[in-house]
């Protein structure tokens, strides 16, 4: 386990769940009393030191899982504000962590590896999906 901890997927991993968190933040410490944050994508480009594309990458995810809304034109709502220390956020770390750790030397069935694992077959795909994504953002 603590290989998986140290590696740079890890690493990773825990650097792009903490970047979305810091776009909540962001826009949560603008708004204004009607919910309404007044924020262009250049600026929280800006403040996280990303490209304006990842930014907008990272936004359009938010606004996917229902975490943020688009109002207007450099206008946001937060919908959802989770910190990463939740327990969402830890159990999605145990499972990864668990799934790269424990995979064996010859491929199983997915049903033999949800049961190693104590996840269901829609579980383990979900997370194997999620760490087949994480990949190819990290190439």
């Amino acid at each position: 386990m603590q290989e998986v901890l140290n590696s740079p997927e890890w690493n990773f991993l825990q650097k792009f769940v903490l970047q979305h968190y810091e776009i909540l933040k962001i826009i949560k410490k603008r708004e204004g009393s009607n919910g309404i944050a007044s924020i262009s994508v250049p600026e929280i480009a800006r403040i996280l030191m990303v490209s304006q594309t990842q930014a907008t990458k990272y936004i359009s995810r938010l606004k996917e899982n229902g975490y943020v809304e688009k109002v207007d034109r450099g206008m946001y709502r937060v919908l959802k504000f989770e910190s990463p220390e939740l327990p969402v956020f830890n159990h999605i770390f145990q499972v990864v962590a668990d799934i790269i750790n424990r995979q064996p030397e010859e491929p199983e069935p997915l049903k033999v590896q949800a049961n190693r694992l104590s996840l269901s077959v829609k579980e383990l795909q979900t997370a194997l999906g999620y760490i087949s994504y994480l990949n190819s953002l990290s190439k």
